[in-house]
């Protein structure tokens, strides 16, 4: 569990990365009051963000809007509510909508916010893109309520089966920068990219790994790692559940242990080279975000003794990095040479 104390830091990250959170926990603990502390420690150095606090369970579908009649014009009029910010009258507008008890809201209010939060159109009524939403609640029972809300949902719906495909997901995560860890930990357990059916075979309602909880993760790690702040193993954990949760933070914690880089940039040719095959994924992923353009050359010599598979994902890591040393040596004559004196390399790279 992590501490009430680190609240405001998890909620600062949540702002900067837009990432919605929920927290729960006993009744009585100071959730509320900490949420809102956290609210005033962020206004001071940004006067135009803004705290919007709903008691969820007094709220009703009139919440959002309304559709009344106008009798001069003998027409209906959709209003909407004012105490929500609406993206369409301030579209910039920066701030925190609070919901508490957020699940003891009834099923009709339910599927208000859920369009509301996944910034969907409700007729000239939407979220702006800048407001995340907090909220937090006692526990999180299963209710039986939220199941006959989804399967009249569904009624109005073609329902089309679709699955998570390994592949492609890793090429997306490539293409938009996903963390180098992430990457690299998926490349080797593509099963914990979405593994939301042995969750749900266990009948325990709780976070799962899927491709959208990977990125919340890489932006947290991302993020943490810019303001030089320490990630709670929970903020990873609560997004893609405890024991995918627990094996991922392992081999991060496994890339800065198996293998110094220093060691590698003085000794190419002697630095260790670990046996297993997890922890040579993890080594990699070490090196992308740790290479530095000047000692290029000496890790290209050590790459050398990797194989083509993991050679190959190095470049696939460093060619996305928004990094400018890391561009550098991706962009350099070095670069293109050691690539061209390996004729299987360019072709693994390009059937990727």
């Amino acid at each position: 569990m992590t501490s009430i104390s680190q609240i405001p830091s998890i909620i600062k990250r949540a702002v900067r990365t837009g990432t919605n959170v929920h927290f729960c926990g006993n009744p009585g603990i100071g959730k509320t009051s900490i949420i809102e502390q956290a609210v005033k420690q962020i206004q001071e150095t940004n006067k135009k963000f803004k705290l919007w606090q709903m008691y969820t369970p007094a709220m009703t579908p009139l919440d959002f809007s309304a559709v009344v009649p106008d009798m001069k014009s003998k027409q209906l009029v959709t209003l909407h509510n004012v105490r929500l910010p609406n993206a369409y009258d301030d579209p910039d507008v920066e701030g925190l909508i609070f919901l508490g008890e957020s699940w003891n809201a009834d099923q009709d209010t339910n599927k208000c916010l859920q369009k509301y939060i996944n910034n969907e159109d409700m007729g000239g009524f939407r979220k702006p893109a800048n407001v995340i939403v907090v909220s937090d609640s006692n526990d999180l029972n299963h209710k039986s309520g939220v199941v006959a809300q989804s399967l009249a949902l569904l009624s109005r719906s073609r329902i089309i089966t679709v699955f998570c495909d390994s592949r492609s997901t890793l090429a997306h995560f490539e293409s938009i920068g996903v963390d180098a860890s992430v990457t690299a930990f998926l490349s080797i357990r593509q099963d914990l990219i979405d593994n939301f059916e042995e969750v749900l075979k266990k009948k325990h309602h709780s976070a799962w790994a899927n491709p959208r909880a990977w990125v919340r993760v890489s932006n947290a790690l991302i993020d943490a790692e810019k303001h030089k702040e320490v990630l709670e193993d929970d903020e990873i954990i609560g997004d893609i559940g405890e024991a995918v949760g627990r094996e991922f933070i392992a081999f991060r914690s496994a890339m800065k242990q198996l293998v110094n880089y220093d060691d590698i940039v003085r000794n190419p040719d002697e630095a260790s080279v670990p046996p297993a095959v997890a922890d040579q994924y993890a080594v990699i992923a070490m090196l992308s975000e740790a290479v530095r353009f000047k000692d290029t050359q000496k890790v290209f010599k050590y790459l050398d003794r990797y194989t083509q598979e993991l050679q190959v994902l190095f470049i696939q890591l460093v060619s996305k990095s928004r990094n400018a040393d890391k561009r550098k040596v991706v962009e350099s004559g070095l670069f293109v040479e050691w690539v061209k004196s390996k004729p299987e390399l360019i072709d693994l790279v390009t059937r990727n």
